[in-house]
């Protein structure tokens, strides 16, 4: 039962991956989505969806790379809050614990108001700073 659950945990990103690339104001069946990653990969599709170039720009151009960039960002917060955990030996640690998002967003309040670098950087030189003094 237990080896069942964790299949099911490892492969629920995929479903998840296939439907928000169907979900945006151009519709693209999941079918047809398939397809188009299966035609760009090996030239062939499996549900024999006609394969027009507006699908294929939004599909490949637009929705993909936000897909995987926020895939990556999630799996990067996640990896970032075990090492917080992993640091502090505490199970419900925050940023707020360390300082780091006072500083990040006094940083990027300083930045706005009187500095001429970019919000950005500010935010994170604070937030260094904010877990230094720490």
């Amino acid at each position: 039962m237990k080896k069942d659950i964790e299949k099911l945990i490892y492969f629920l990103p995929i479903p998840v991956f296939l439907i928000t690339l169907c979900i945006g104001s151009y519709h693209i069946p999941i079918a047809k989505v398939i397809d188009l990653m299966l035609y760009k990969i090996s030239g062939y599709t499996f549900f024999h969806s006609v394969i027009d170039t507006n699908s294929l720009n939004v599909l490949l151009e637009i929705r993909l790379p936000r897909v995987i960039l926020s895939m990556l960002v999630g799996a990067s917060l996640s990896v970032s809050g075990t090492s917080f955990q992993a640091v502090l030996k505490n199970p419900i640690v925050e940023p707020y614990t360390l300082g780091l998002s006072s500083g990040a967003a006094f940083g990027a309040a300083l930045a706005l108001s009187f500095l001429n670098i970019p919000v950005q950087i500010s935010a994170f030189i604070f937030a260094i700073m904010g877990v230094a003094v720490c």
